[in-house]
């Protein structure tokens, strides 16, 4: 089972913390800030089709995940459980 796109960011901002300096302290709680804000969320249309969008970046025309998680997930591309296919 994959895990979600949040707890892999979770996993991965937990690991970058270990051992970190000052600067990059402030960078993992940017980067939860970041997710946090931009949490995934499920809606569902009237014609009963169910999809995830940003909270903040929402509807059909942006699915989760958005550009801003984009983002934040590109930084770990090349690790073995991202949770995206399109893995560089």
């Amino acid at each position: 089972m994959l895990m979600t796109i949040a707890a892999f960011l979770e996993a991965r901002i937990a690991e970058d913390e270990a051992d970190a300096s000052p600067r990059m302290l402030a960078e993992a709680a940017a980067k939860r800030a970041i997710l946090t804000a931009h949490a995934e969320v499920l809606w569902t249309e009237a014609w009963g089709k169910r999809e995830t969008t940003c909270r903040i970046c929402g509807g059909e025309d942006e699915p989760y995940p958005c550009v801003t998680v984009g983002a934040l997930l590109a930084v770990y591309a090349d690790h073995p459980e991202h949770p995206l296919s399109l893995r560089a």
